[in-house]
């Protein structure tokens, strides 16, 4: 897989920051950057867990170093506003399976790349 296409298939998984760990008391979904939102994130980003047939999959796709790098470079360096990165996630969540993926906000591309992230291993 080219590494462009890897890099685009990382930021559709990285849409999913809003899903992920969250107390069975507060409200899952941060509103705003934080200690929850970088774990929600830091969980999507590192691995994608696959249900199929009573069977659970977890499978890894980057480092926690380098999705910890990603969150902090489009916090800190490249600044992208939270509701930029809410309005993308929303945009590829409602994407129907086979379409191509939105295009992600400039800075999380950038935090991406300054991070050298792999994206996924093709299955």
């Amino acid at each position: 897989m080219s590494s462009h296409r890897r890099r685009v298939a990382l930021v559709s998984l990285l849409a999913a920051i809003g899903v992920g760990a969250g107390g069975c008391y507060g409200n899952p979904n941060p509103t705003d950057y934080g200690a929850l939102a970088k774990k929600n994130f830091v969980a999507s980003c590192s691995t994608e867990v696959r249900a199929s047939k009573g069977t659970t999959t977890t499978i890894r796709i980057e480092s926690t170093d380098t999705c910890e790098c990603i969150y902090d470079a489009i916090v800190n360096k490249f600044r992208l506003p939270w509701d930029d990165l809410v309005a993308y996630e929303n945009e590829a969540a409602d994407a129907e399976a086979g379409d191509a993926p939105p295009t992600p906000p400039k800075q999380l591309t950038k935090a991406i790349e300054s991070c050298n992230a792999s994206g996924p291993v093709a299955p």
